[in-house]
């Protein structure tokens, strides 16, 4: 009989050290495999399918394999980093944003989770079922024994669940084995104590980069796309979809003006104005005061006018505001209490418009520069 270092079963690789390591290598090569599978239909960044039906793909058939079997081991956050590395690249792909973005951003966006979290839900429904087992079970008796002796302090699954549960101010194990519910119950109070936590933490993260100002870090539903990636049915969806990714870097911040370029690069970088050279290259200059884009901006702030009405009063509001209702209209409203959700993807659809028209505008100037002058050498 062959001595071997590792075995598969029923899906999950084994080690003698029972180490997770050799697990994530594993499913992050079939969660590659099958990422590229599904590139031919469209799941990749630009010129593909539109965000939402991408993170619905991606959800439906990558995150199953990437996570598949880690509930059993319970990894700690460094074994899975590199599963959290390749869902952030993943998505940042797919919102066809810079992989230097803020973290957060991407999973606000996407409405997804980490990879931490999706772990910790399957372990939580696998001991939900092992309280709906019969006492006499091996496996409630297990958890019986170890919950009993070790409590909080072993290093078995059972101890490192009643870790869980208190980080998530979940019921005590225990007190689950004693009475359980049921697994739609159960998973229904799981699912909204951990979204809860996590929704609160990368809320409180985004708050902390100043390049997601824009962004309507409120609106950050676990489970749910943001409102700015959603296209409606009466919109036309490709040209909205190649619209999208203008939108998307200007308010993550990850959009190149020579303001970015000069902070952030070694060389002498001028931050000024390539177009109009009379101020500093900024995200307010470049969507409202560069004389040379007026003539691409008059009609179309006209049409943002108009499409706000006479609840959002655009043309009388100072220009920080209309820069923040052009980026993220979604900021200024609270999206789940008004019902009115085609009046603001109207307006969301102009400010669309308007930042791709702008960015066309001036990547034709751009063209006509000499090479050095384009980078403000």
């Amino acid at each position: 009989m062959p001595v071997v270092d590792k075995t598969t079963h029923v899906g999950v690789v084994r080690t003698p050290d029972n180490s997770p390591t050799t697990a994530i290598q594993e499913n992050l090569q079939k969660a590659r495999r099958t990422l590229y599978s599904l590139m031919s239909a469209g799941l990749h960044g630009e010129n593909g399918l539109d965000p939402e039906t991408c993170i619905h793909l991606f959800r439906t058939y990558v995150i199953p394999i990437l996570t598949y079997g880690l509930e059993i081991y319970l990894p700690s956050p460094n074994d899975i980093r590199p599963l959290e590395m390749f869902l952030k690249k993943v998505l940042k792909q797919i919102l066809s944003i810079p992989v230097t973005t803020a973290d957060p951003a991407s999973f606000i966006l996407s409405g997804l989770v980490p990879v931490e979290a999706i772990i910790h839900l399957r372990a939580l429904s696998l001991f939900g079922n092992i309280a709906l087992l019969d006492d006499s079970s091996i496996e409630k008796r297990l958890a019986y024994r170890q919950l009993t002796i070790h409590g909080h302090t072993g290093s078995s699954w059972f101890s490192n669940l009643a870790i869980i549960t208190t980080k998530y101010e979940l019921p005590n194990p225990m007190e689950i084995l004693r009475d359980p519910v049921s697994k739609s119950q159960w998973k229904t109070v799981t699912l909204r104590a951990v979204y809860a936590y996590w929704g609160k933490r990368i809320k409180q993260q985004a708050l902390t980069y100043s390049s997601l100002e824009y962004l309507s870090v409120g609106h950050y539903n676990p489970g749910k796309i943001h409102p700015l990636l959603r296209i409606t049915e009466t919109q036309t969806q490709s040209r909205e979809v190649n619209r999208l990714p203008v939108k998307t870097k200007l308010v993550t911040g990850t959009y190149s003006l020579q303001s970015t370029r000069a902070a952030f690069n070694n060389l002498d970088v001028d931050p000024t104005c390539l177009l109009c050279k009379t101020s500093t290259e900024t995200l307010e200059h470049f969507i409202l005061h560069c004389t040379k884009l007026q003539h691409v901006r008059v009609q179309i702030l006209c049409d943002i006018a108009s499409a706000c009405g006479e609840n959002i009063n655009f043309s009388q509001l100072c220009t920080s505001d209309q820069l923040r209702i052009i980026l993220d209209v979604y900021s200024t409203v609270d999206v789940v209490h008004n019902k009115n959700t085609e009046y603001l993807a109207e307006i969301d659809r102009h400010t669309r418009r308007l930042c791709h028209a702008l960015h066309c505008e001036r990547k034709k100037l751009f063209a006509l520069l000499p090479t050095r002058r384009r980078y403000g050498l």
